[in-house]
């Protein structure tokens, strides 16, 4: 988290020197932040890959303890 975190700060000061730059720097202040936004983008990815795969985990450990529930209910 502390990486995404660091990379949204990278994407917020490229997107303020993008504002501020002028005419002749722009197009190099824009590929900044397009480069930036895309890294910030694939850690995004990369994190929702791993939420899904805990998500998954914890939908069958539920069902596992529902199961041992109904089990020892009976």
């Amino acid at each position: 988290m502390k990486n995404i975190n660091a990379q949204i700060n990278k994407v917020e000061v490229a997107a303020l020197v993008t504002k501020r730059a002028s005419m002749l720097q722009a197009k190099t202040a824009a590929v900044n932040l397009g480069d930036e936004t895309l890294v910030l983008l694939k850690m995004m990815v990369a994190l929702c890959g791993e939420l899904k795969q805990e998500s998954q985990q914890a939908i069958k450990e539920l069902e596992e303890l529902k199961k041992l529930i109904e089990l020892t209910s009976d």
